[in-house]
């Protein structure tokens, strides 16, 4: 994932904006919010953009502290107490004020082990799939089961409005400091108090979109991209249908110890991070398998450009546009020159939105197709430690992939000390996992050649 340098929200805040806090009233979604918030009123019953999250929670739970930590949470981020709702077709949010909610408990406890843990699975589906009511219940959706004295499951289940993968992080940490301070008779010391709330950051980012500097960044955007490319087509096992659901399916795989070894090397000769390089490799891909020289590729960016977003659970994550340009007599260290030029200006230009760009170009969005690009990239460091210590008790933290494909193929790479792994995620409506398999072959072969004969043409 992608990031920017960070720097204080207050040092470049407009006299436009109110004293920071919790406001009342129809306040405007942020653009993230907004573009997501139009992508699912196009597909109404879609569950792509569910964040689910299990917590087991072995040891003596204390319940009522659980359900008081989680209000603690809920009361300090204002964006877990918002509602959505739309007005002559103009999305709004509305925060609602702090207040007790009970954590509702389900007991499976007097089941037997097979039929407890099956009852288990299918709760925890239902809750993952059932879609939101964002204008009644909000945007987060909480639920304990009880399966035994010793074992207590927790269902955290978030729609993307309101979260992303570091709010993820955020809550996961300030749940077990709350919870902390409950039973221990509040030991621990406080956090430090949020002097700014999520619509605080979107009003902020919407005064920075009419900038100047915004203004600049979009006309270079919209001159690097140009007409949208919709000869772009990766080949698919099955035809697409109008209104098909999108099942989500995954492949991991780990590049082998002389891939690895050989995408190191080339980082070094070519003064460049693995992102180039893998990147590099991506695009020459898809143009192979595609048969096209110019399209483009999403690219996850963290979208926390300031302090004051550090702490704050919210839809921060973004989606840069990356546009390949794979002209066959070119050679590999060419193509690598280029990727790591654009990674460059792609960062020059960072102020712009997903939401913005897309408003920008003028093109339409569709249920079932993103209008920019159809794959999405992304290379990140490992995933942090699956397990967490709340007070008296041991907590394995499991997140549910979601069961709606958001785009016709990803790839995502965990980048470690001593390894490369590799996830494709894709639409199972459009391709077999035999055919993802051998995709992934082919691009660890790419990645190989590329590596090691960067002079050759492409």
């Amino acid at each position: 994932m992608r990031s920017f340098s960070t720097k204080s929200l207050a040092a470049s805040l407009p006299e436009s904006l109110v004293t920071p806090g919790e406001q009342a009233g129809r306040l405007p979604l942020s653009p993230q919010q907004e573009g997501l918030w139009f992508m699912q009123r196009l597909a109404p019953l879609s569950t792509a953009y569910h964040l689910a999250r299990v917590f087991h929670l072995r040891g003596q739970a204390d319940i009522s502290a659980l359900e008081q930590a989680l209000n603690v949470v809920r009361s300090r981020h204002a964006v877990l107490r918002t509602r959505f709702a739309e007005q002559d077709g103009k999305p709004f949010q509305i925060v609602d004020a702090p207040a007790d909610v009970p954590l509702p408990v389900t007991d499976l406890s007097s089941l037997h082990n097979d039929a407890r843990e099956k009852a288990l699975a299918e709760a925890l589906a239902r809750e993952a799939q059932q879609p939101f009511g964002l204008s009644t219940e909000g945007a987060i959706r909480l639920r304990v089961f009880v399966m035994s004295a010793q074992w207590n499951v927790l269902s955290v289940v978030a729609h993307h409005l309101v979260s992303d993968g570091t709010s993820t992080a955020i809550f996961t940490r300030e749940l077990a400091h709350a919870y902390g301070r409950i039973v221990h008779d509040e030991v621990i010391p406080e956090l430090p108090e949020l002097t700014w709330q999520y619509a605080d950051f979107a009003a902020w980012q919407r005064d920075m979109l009419a900038s100047e500097k915004a203004r600049a960044d979009i006309a270079w955007w919209t001159g690097y991209i140009g007409s949208p490319h919709a000869s772009f087509e990766l080949p698919v096992d099955f035809a697409r249908a109008p209104g098909q659901d999108h099942p989500a399916r995954t492949h991991a795989f780990t590049l082998t110890n002389s891939t690895a070894n050989a995408l190191r090397s080339r980082c070094k000769a070519e003064r460049c991070t693995p992102f180039t390089v893998l990147m590099a490799a991506w695009q020459l891909l898809l143009s192979r398998h595609a048969g096209s020289d110019d399209f483009c590729i999403g690219v996850p960016t963290s979208g926390r450009t300031t302090e004051e977003s550090e702490g704050l659970i919210g839809l921060f994550v973004d989606t840069q546009v990356y546009r390949a340009r794979v002209q066959p007599a070119m050679t590999g260290r060419s193509l690598l020159q280029s990727v790591r030029n654009d990674t460059r200006l792609a960062l020059d230009h960072g102020s712009v939105t997903l939401a913005a760009l897309v408003d920008a170009l003028g093109v339409k969005r569709e249920a079932d197709r993103h209008p920019l690009f159809q794959t999405l990239f992304n290379v990140q460091g490992a995933a942090a430690a699956g397990k967490l210590r709340l007070a008296g008790l041991e907590v394995d933290i499991v997140d549910t992939e979601s069961q709606a494909a958001k785009l016709d193929l990803s790839m995502d790479i965990r980048v470690s000390a001593d390894a490369f792994t590799c996830t494709a995620r894709y639409d199972g409506a459009l391709y077999r996992a035999e055919t993802i398999a051998r995709l992934g072959r082919h691009y660890e072969a790419m990645l190989a050649g590329l590596c090691q004969d960067p002079d050759r043409p492409v």
